[in-house]
């Protein structure tokens, strides 16, 4: 994570994130998502009941990745800032989230893979002279891609999202 400042209106943030999270054979049932108490007891399992049969069944998933767990993602943002002669100051800036694809869930299909996906935001702001008050604008998921948040249920996340806030200080 670090900032730099190119100029003193102009600056650079980002972020990144590298994981290799798998489930292990030492794990108690606890973290593995069991859902029974007859469980096997052998390893790491997720369960659950067949939707048609409705029977209790178990999936070894030692070894796989823990779900949400991208092997890579970063934030890169940049932000300037008009300073006015009134000492008001107007800023505008550009976020860009990336990642690798992932799991959402313990039991890997293509039904719980997320895969690859890069989402982009705009924001710009305007603060009055005083600093008691100001007011932003927004857009979120520019691209307004569907990510996959769960398998079951299967939900998805925000579409593109815009808005505007503002405060005031006392």
């Amino acid at each position: 994570m670090g900032r730099h400042n190119v100029t003193d209106s102009d600056s650079v943030d980002f972020s990144g994130a590298w994981l290799d999270v798998k489930f292990n054979n030492n794990q108690n049932g606890s973290s593995c998502f069991l859902a029974a108490a007859d469980a096997p007891t052998d390893g790491c399992y997720a369960g659950g009941n067949n939707a048609i049969t409705n029977a209790v069944m178990f999936e070894k998933i030692n070894g796989l990745t823990q779900p949400h767990a991208p092997a890579f993602s970063a934030n890169v943002s940049y932000t300037h800032t008009w300073n006015l002669a009134s000492g008001a100051a107007l800023t505008a800036g550009a976020q860009i989230f990336v990642t690798t694809g992932y799991y959402t869930h313990p039991i890997e299909n293509s039904y719980s893979y997320q895969p690859t996906y890069t989402t982009q935001s705009l924001n710009t702001g305007y603060t009055a002279p005083s600093g008691n008050w100001n007011v932003n604008a927004y857009v979120h998921n520019l691209s307004n891609y569907a990510v996959k948040e769960s398998y079951v249920p299967q939900n998805i996340g925000e579409p593109r999202t815009y808005g505007v806030t503002a405060s005031y200080h006392f």
